[in-house]
């Protein structure tokens, strides 16, 4: 006999097993969901298909603008605007002010839809907010170590040229 059919048959149907029970199915869902998504990648790159364009992001940026616009490129993380009002020419400013805009953007839809969400999306949310942090701050260390590197799951997608 498994915990739901024994919980959903007994005459007290308690309301802290039920929630449990929930937060386990949602626990499986994310994490089936995960394994396919990179299961569906791996099979893709056995195929030949890249993800990653064949030149590194890396290489689109000269040293001297990586170097000049390290610390600006990092706080585009925290106002995505900056690179634009410091350093308007800078490819590499402009590439992590994207990523801070799409962090952003992110982080307002994801938390206005979990906090819509009754129970459920309150109890994800303040993952998803650690999520969002983790990602900023990987972002970050990665603008002051000279890198252009995407950001996981959001950071394909171009909004500013």
């Amino acid at each position: 006999m498994t915990v739901v059919a024994y919980f959903s048959n007994h005459p007290k149907n308690h309301p802290l097993m039920n929630f449990l029970v929930i937060l386990w199915v949602i626990t499986k869902l994310i994490i089936t969901s995960i394994m396919m998504y990179t299961e569906y990648r791996y099979i893709l790159f056995m195929l030949g298909v890249n993800f990653v364009d064949e030149q590194k992001v890396d290489e689109l940026f000269t040293t001297e603008d990586i170097e000049k616009n390290k610390i600006v490129a990092a706080l585009a993380y925290i106002l995505f605007f900056l690179p634009f009002v410091v350093c308007p020419d800078s490819s590499f400013g402009k590439f992590h002010a994207n990523q801070g805009l799409l962090l952003l953007i992110a982080g307002v839809v994801g938390s206005v839809v979990l906090g819509i969400i009754t129970i459920i999306g309150w109890i994800i949310l303040p993952i998803f907010s650690l999520l969002i942090l983790l990602m900023g701050i990987l972002g970050l260390v990665g603008a002051l170590n000279g890198k252009a590197k995407e950001l996981p799951v959001i950071g394909k997608y171009k909004i500013i040229k």
